[in-house]
């Protein structure tokens, strides 16, 4: 059974801001990040206990995609 990944509206800001950033020196490198970084979190939707859990959220996982951590 897969389980759902649910995105903040904030999260996918943080994300486009971050890939616009790189983007403005390497459009390549900005597009294999962030697909790097989404295969990594939909690996969640088949293995929901993969990461570590955020204490204050027991719903939340962080995972880290060096050198980005993802919560």
């Amino acid at each position: 059974m897969d389980y759902r990944v649910h995105f903040t509206k904030r999260s996918l800001e943080d994300l486009a801001d971050i890939l616009g950033y790189i983007a403005e020196e390497n459009s390549e490198a900005a597009a294999h990040l962030g697909n790097t970084l989404l295969d990594h979190i939909e690996l969640l939707t088949r293995f929901p206990e993969m990461g570590e859990r955020v204490r204050e959220r027991s719903r939340v996982r962080k995972l880290v995609h060096t050198p980005v951590v993802l919560t």
